[in-house]
């Protein structure tokens, strides 16, 4: 499929992003075990979630600029488009040099002619969702994190269309949504994805055509994230126009943005659990790593 050049040319550039002989992505918290790597990424996300950008049009920029909020406390390659073809299983996710343009022709455009899924009922919302979602995650532009970008996408496209879409659900019930994701990548069935969205998806208390309320929150919250240097989190904002229990869901996400010596402190916390955890693991490989 490749030449024999090309190979070599993205074996280097992903040798150059892990550390050697781990398979674990190289980060700013010099985190070499990939139980401690997952559980800082969750962390750092988690406290980033309420100050993140939001999408409007739904571009591959605005795709990136979400990835590097999330990630660049952790990775210096947060918010770009991988240079060398990933897989997973047998199947390759989409060659680099055809990210950007598909992203346009597949996902980007697509909505546009689509209106963004406004004024759809909840059933076509989520088909049309778990078809777009499954898209993304073939084009997979990112190293890593792709579907956590994806589910804060499908949040930003279901409230535009008058929806409010559970991304703590979906973040609390994994396994089902690869799963579900997986199938659409493999085989094209969509079915378990779209019932997924269903499961995270509820109408906002008044129908928001779009056009209208929904983008006025948005813009109205964005402005206010500016002014107040992004002390004050969305999901709180938007869980004033839903019931009790989503404001309950929204508030774990709603945290404030980290300081610098919040950061310092919460890359040194983070660090040090790792090395604890490297040295049990060197000890006893099939050891828990106690994290």
């Amino acid at each position: 499929m490749f030449s024999k050049e090309r190979i070599a040319r993205e074996r280097a550039i992903y040798e150059n992003i892990v550390y050697p002989g781990t398979g674990v992505l190289r980060n700013k918290l010099g985190i070499t075990n990939q139980f401690a790597l997952d559980k800082a990424e969750a962390e750092v996300v988690a406290l980033r979630t309420s100050t993140r950008p939001h999408f409007k049009e739904f571009t591959l920029p605005e795709m990136q600029a979400v990835h590097k909020h999330l990630l660049e406390p952790i990775f210096d390659w947060a918010g770009q488009i991988r240079t060398y073809t990933t897989i997973r299983g047998e199947n390759p996710f989409l060659w680099p040099e055809h990210i950007e343009p598909y992203f346009y022709k597949a996902v980007f455009k697509p909505l546009q002619d689509e209106n963004y899924l406004k004024g759809d009922g909840r059933e076509r919302f989520a088909e049309r969702a778990a078809f777009f979602a499954s898209i993304a995650n073939t084009i997979h532009p990112f190293i890593d994190g792709n579907g956590r970008v994806t589910r804060f996408l499908l949040e930003d496209l279901a409230l535009q269309a008058g929806y409010w879409f559970d991304t703590a659900r979906t973040e609390s019930n994994k396994g089902a949504w690869y799963e579900a994701m997986k199938d659409a990548s493999d085989h094209g069935n969509t079915d378990k994805l779209k019932r997924e969205i269903l499961d995270s998806l509820s109408s906002l208390p008044l129908r928001l055509d779009g056009s209208s309320a929904a983008s006025r929150i948005i813009e109205a919250r964005l402005a206010e994230q500016a002014a107040a240097k992004q002390t004050t989190p969305m999901a709180i904002s938007l869980s004033a126009l839903t019931d009790r229990h989503a404001y309950k869901r929204a508030w774990p996400a709603a945290r404030p943005a980290l300081t610098p010596e919040q950061q310092a402190a919460l890359r040194d916390r983070l660090g040090s659990q790792a090395r604890s955890a490297d040295a049990r693991q060197r000890s006893d490989p099939d050891a828990d790593p106690g994290l």
